[in-house]
């Protein structure tokens, strides 16, 4: 090749964007703008964007030239013409229904506090809380959101793994386990599902809701449960004894004891609401 002599790329024109409904409505998608931002942009009525968009009419040619430049926009100088002319609409979301529960059940599905869902977004937690509160994300924050929503499950996973911390995850409740878990501490005490509803109070239907794997105990049952277990026997033993007596003379229910004659067998009836 003779010296002096530059290959120089040319770089293709960048494709115009046509006007057309389908186009229209992407755009809007795209930046979540709602039709009525929109309409405050192009400075026509809310109700011709919608009849655009349904093909059931067509804007004029000067605003069809508007539209197209519109279109045609870098997302920096759409972002600024929203900020002037439509700042109430730039966090437009209805479209993609991302409210405050979208976010909790996403949040939920993957084992993470909001806290943590802060942590892959690179925001804070309180900015997090407020969405779908009155206050939506920003367009970059959306942007954002969906994107993580749309990972692939191992992706999301090995994100998660790498970005949040431990305290932000929540262990996901393992219904096989805590049964097992109820069954040990009732066999290592030889005590029923009665006597341990009795020992951390609850009513038996719960015990056994538990231990069927119908439900899951709460933090504070579970924490009671497990305070029990590190207990002694003759504790436990002692606690139970307790229990049925203070149940016994809480009811209407008569008491058998040892009559004070020793070796006669007898048993006198006490009625605890009449002492």
């Amino acid at each position: 090749m003779p010296s002096g002599h530059h290959i120089t790329k040319t770089r293709k024109p960048k494709r115009r964007i046509q006007y057309s409904p389908e186009n229209l409505r992407l755009f809007r998608y795209k930046y979540c703008i709602s039709q009525g931002a929109l309409s405050s942009i192009l400075d026509v009525y809310p109700s011709a964007i919608s009849v655009w968009e349904l093909g059931r009419g067509f804007p004029s040619e000067s605003q069809i030239q508007d539209i197209e430049s519109l279109l045609n926009l870098e997302e920096s100088e759409i972002c600024s013409i929203l900020s002037v002319k439509a700042p109430k609409c730039l966090d437009d979301i209805n479209r993609f229904k991302l409210t405050k529960e979208t976010v909790r059940r996403f949040c939920k599905r993957n084992a993470i506090s909001l806290d943590g869902l802060a942590c892959l977004l690179g925001l804070s937690e309180s900015t997090v809380e407020q969405w779908g509160g009155g206050q939506y994300p920003t367009i970059e924050h959306h942007k954002a959101l969906t994107h993580l929503m749309e990972l692939p499950k191992e992706e999301l996973k090995a994100k998660i793994e790498s970005l949040v911390p431990k305290k932000f995850r929540i262990r996901k409740k393992n219904k096989k386990q805590v049964r097992e878990y109820l069954i040990k501490v009732r066999k290592k005490y030889q005590i029923n599902q009665k006597e341990l509803a009795l020992l951390i109070n609850v009513c038996v239907a719960s015990i056994a809701q538990w231990e069927s794997g119908r439900c899951y105990p709460s933090e504070e049952h579970l924490a009671a449960v497990k305070k029990l277990a590190r207990l002694s026997e003759r504790k436990v033993d002692s606690m139970l004894f307790e229990k049925k007596l203070a149940k016994l003379f809480n009811s209407k229910e008569s008491i058998a004891i040892p009559a004070p004659a020793a070796g006669s067998g007898k048993t006198i009836s006490i009625n605890p609401a009449k002492i």
